[in-house]
């Protein structure tokens, strides 16, 4: 016998049984298609036969998981069942719209609703108008930032000591400390001058509707108001021991601050009022609804917004920070972490800044901005 017929023979050949194992196979079908007559129960008995399908792989991988293949079908049931990865945590539970500058021992970043960005090892920082860009400084240096992804625009090296960047409200010019004196660039970076000497270490505050007009305050207690482009000296007013400038929303008022006690002077009428603060002025800053204070009595601090106590808050508070629709105020303790929301306007309320970690000890707010 050939080959070939040898083939054809076993093709023929029918194995013992085979007549009643194929009406086993057809009662087994029918009775599986008469309870399965629906496409939709069809269609629900699917996830069953997958699942069943991924029990059969996951017992092979079991018995055989030393093989090759056995490995790569491994791989694939964990594809297929694997659990889904967690949505992200937000980074701030902000009440209101807008990003945080934040800076700490690991670097500053910014921080909003949906992400936190690492734009580098800077001590200080400030945002540029609508928070295009930021200025930052790392004691040698001011740069420009990208706040998205933290690049580089430009970059100066003017000496050391360099420090307390503010952006003007127009964008054109960047007021800084560097060496003991009051510097001022244009904010694409280019002609970097020196406009006053023997400045002392407090930050520098741009009038909001004279965006050209700039105070700073010397080591001797005078500030100094003056234009950023021509250099003329605006006004001159004699304090002592100065720790904290600022300027109202409206650029009437400008508030003239030491530890214990603060003078708020109107630019257009020149008269001053007076403030007794009764205790350690730690932080001011004045927003849409007005002036606060943060003012440290005995083991307390005080959160105070026109003159009205918002609440009291246990051990010592840096940083103020209103929201950019002026309607919450950020208040946070450095040497902690901890940070709060007041609210600033409408119904009384105090909040948990619930910020992702970590920023660690010592970090510090540098402005809420759009």
């Amino acid at each position: 016998m050939t080959r070939e017929q040898l083939e054809r023979a076993l093709r023929q050949a029918e194995p013992p049984d085979a007549g009643p194992a194929r009406e086993r196979a057809r009662r087994t079908v029918l009775a599986a298609h008469a309870a399965h007559r629906s496409r939709r129960r069809v269609r629900r008995a699917v996830p069953l036969v997958w699942a069943a399908l991924a029990a059969i792989l996951a017992a092979l991988v079991v018995t055989q998981r030393d093989s090759g293949p056995a490995q790569a079908v491994e791989r694939l049931v964990r594809d297929i069942v694997r659990e889904p990865k967690p949505a992200p945590r937000p980074a701030a539970a902000l009440p209101a719209s807008g990003r945080l500058l934040v800076s700490g021992p690991n670097g500053l970043y910014t921080v909003s609703a949906s992400r936190k960005v690492a734009l580098g090892r800077y001590a200080d920082a400030t945002w540029s108008p609508r928070g295009l860009f930021v200025g930052a400084t790392d004691g040698r240096r001011l740069v420009a930032l990208n706040p998205a992804t933290g690049a580089v625009r430009w970059r100066l090296t003017p000496g050391s000591d360099v420090g307390l960047p503010r952006w003007a409200p127009d964008g054109l010019h960047i007021a800084y400390r560097a060496d003991r004196s009051l510097r001022i660039v244009y904010g694409n970076g280019e002609h970097d001058v020196l406009a006053g000497r023997s400045m002392a270490a407090v930050a520098p505050a741009w009038r909001p509707t004279t965006p050209r007009t700039v105070a700073w305050a010397a080591t001797d207690g005078t500030v100094t108001v003056e234009d950023a482009d021509t250099a003329k000296v605006l006004r001159t007013y004699r304090s002592g021991g100065v720790l904290h400038l600022a300027w109202s929303a409206d650029g009437r008022k400008l508030l003239v601050a030491a530890r214990r006690h603060g003078t708020i002077h109107d630019y257009a009428t020149g008269t001053r009022t007076r403030l007794d603060l009764d205790g350690d002025l730690l932080a001011a800053a004045y927003g849409r609804r007005g002036l606060a204070l943060a003012v440290k009595r005995g083991t307390r601090t005080e959160i105070r917004l026109r003159g009205t106590v918002l609440f009291s808050a246990a051990g010592r508070i840096d940083d103020l920070a209103f929201s950019p629709d002026g309607r919450w105020l950020l208040v946070g303790d450095a040497r902690t972490g901890q940070w709060l929301l007041a609210r600033a306007a409408g119904q009384a309320s105090v909040s948990t800044l619930d910020v992702e970690r970590p920023f660690g000890e010592g970090a510090r707010t540098h402005g809420w901005c759009c």
